[in-house]
């Protein structure tokens, strides 16, 4: 089982020279070796109109330069797994928010980073619109499941978990639990 869970610098002139290389070096090495392939994926390559509510049907198009380096390295990995015999799954979450060293996201820069350091904290958008948040240990224990289970789906994971909730009896921790277990853990510790 391979995880391929890093990320590369958010530059489109990295990601469009190093993600297809990383993609066709896992591909490769998980042909190699047997492996079953877990990509852990965000959802810029799909269509930005229409993400309520956001599932594995939704259309591939590409809103952004990202989203195509993306929808690229994707089709690769299906490609490899219809034609040359690849075990491959991928599992996609929102923006991340959770306790420990936090990966850079909208909710960290402009809410737990400016309250961290005695400031506002700020909302970019309207706060009437919904905006869906993954709590980083719900994301990496589901992205572990799909990977180690045989009746994981065979299309993209992503928002709308209610099939991963019912197959594996496993909910979500609500906002609130996941905000209050940030809080408590110190989190201006995380900032140094």
């Amino acid at each position: 089982m391979v995880y391929l869970v890093v990320g590369l610098p958010y530059s489109i002139n990295i990601w469009r020279l190093r993600w297809p290389i990383v993609m066709e070096n896992m591909i490769q090495a998980c042909l190699k070796h047997g492996a079953k392939l877990v990509f852990f994926d965000n959802i810029y390559m799909y269509d930005g109109s229409n993400l309520n509510p956001i599932t594995e049907d939704l259309p591939i198009k590409p809103p952004s330069k990202k989203g195509v380096v993306r929808a690229e390295i994707v089709n690769r990995l299906w490609q490899a797994a219809e034609e040359e015999g690849l075990q491959a799954c991928v599992a996609r979450a929102a923006d991340f928010y959770g306790p420990g060293r936090l990966p850079t996201s909208v909710l960290t820069e402009t809410v737990f980073t400016p309250l961290s350091k005695g400031k506002a904290a700020s909302w970019p958008g309207h706060p009437t619109y919904k905006h869906s948040y993954a709590y980083t240990l719900d994301a990496a224990k589901a992205t572990a499941i799909l990977g180690n289970s045989s009746v994981a789906y065979e299309q993209d994971y992503v928002f709308d978990s209610s099939k991963f909730e019912k197959q594996f009896n496993m909910s979500p921790t609500s906002y609130e639990e996941g905000i209050a277990t940030i809080i408590a853990s110190d989190y201006k510790n995380w900032l140094s």
